[in-house]
């Protein structure tokens, strides 16, 4: 799913963002100008900042990858003690 999101971004062009607005303060991931860049936002914070869609999409690929190689560790270990 998280994949859609950052094609959707890459492909639709910089005028848009992906948003969630609740009464929480608004949640998603916004072009900025000045300075440009993408902004990620969760209720109303912000929690990243990166200066291009390409340092997203690097920081997304590494991030998948680490919980992959987490769950194949856990995985690996359970089947190896039962």
């Amino acid at each position: 799913m998280l994949g859609l999101v950052w094609f959707y971004l890459v492909s639709h062009g910089s005028d848009h963002s992906v948003t969630n607005s609740s009464s929480r303060g608004k949640s998603g991931v916004f072009y900025t100008k000045d300075p440009a860049g993408l902004v990620v936002m969760f209720r109303g914070k912000q929690v990243f900042r990166y200066k291009s869609i390409e340092e997203f999409i690097e920081a997304h690929m590494k991030g998948v990858k680490a919980l992959e190689e987490k769950q194949e560790s856990v995985l690996r270990k359970y089947y190896q003690d039962s």
